[in-house]
């Protein structure tokens, strides 16, 4: 099959990844932006940002023999010829986040190519959301309870000590959490790439899906 890119399987893509990245990237790295204004300069957080990001295409390019969607378009057959119905699944994100309602791209985005994975789709994001919720639930207990443990601890060593610095508990504990943060947030954003990458590369090319040809050729008529 002629891998070279259609004009609607352009546009798909660039439509699905203003929706899908205007959607979604506002809650990965959102709380993530807020928390480091005025603490860590911007062109720091933004290099760190990059670097994720190229780690994961570059890997998953590597370890799935070109596939930079990780196999996880395995599942979703292309269609032989794209047509205007594919647009419109990004469209309705797009629409649907502007207008403020929460939407999931995976449902809206993978499923119109293969409606049969919506049930195992949905199964494995109440698992996912679920397990999520109760390992954040324990770590951020086991955080919250190691930390008021060391604050504790540094303030009574720093009282018994002549001249001791007061606080020097709290500053160290500032500082492991933003360390801690910075490694959350870096592992987030590269589970939400892993994940939703397929979201963008559905529309990049027919089969396969992957980038071993240059981008050049895929642009050529």
């Amino acid at each position: 099959m002629d891998a070279a890119l259609s004009p609607l399987q352009l546009a798909g893509f660039l439509l699905a990844s203003w929706a899908v990245i205007g959607n979604d990237s506002l809650q990965t790295l959102g709380p993530f932006l807020q928390a480091n204004r005025g603490r860590t300069p911007r062109w720091l957080q933004a290099l760190a940002l990059c670097a994720v990001l190229c780690g994961v295409l570059l890997l998953g390019w590597w370890r799935n023999g070109g596939d930079a969607s990780w196999g996880r378009l395995a599942s979703y057959p292309a269609p032989e010829l794209f047509g205007w119905p594919e647009l419109l699944p990004p469209l309705a994100v797009l629409l649907l986040t502007q207008a403020g309602v929460p939407v999931s791209t995976s449902f809206l985005v993978l499923t119109a190519f293969s409606p049969a994975n919506l049930p195992a789709l949905l199964r494995r994001s109440l698992l996912g959301y679920g397990l999520a919720l109760g390992v954040g639930l324990l770590v951020y207990g086991a955080a919250v309870l190691a930390g008021r443990w060391w604050a504790a601890r540094s303030a009574t060593a720093g009282a018994e000590q002549p001249g001791g610095c007061e606080g020097g508990g709290s500053v160290a504990v500032a500082g492991a959490a933003l360390v801690l943060q910075w490694l959350a947030s870096g592992w987030l954003w590269s589970q939400w790439l892993i994940q939703d990458l397929a979201n963008l590369f559905v529309y990049l090319v027919c089969r396969p899906r992957d980038l071993r040809t240059k981008p050049l050729e895929l642009l050529q008529d």
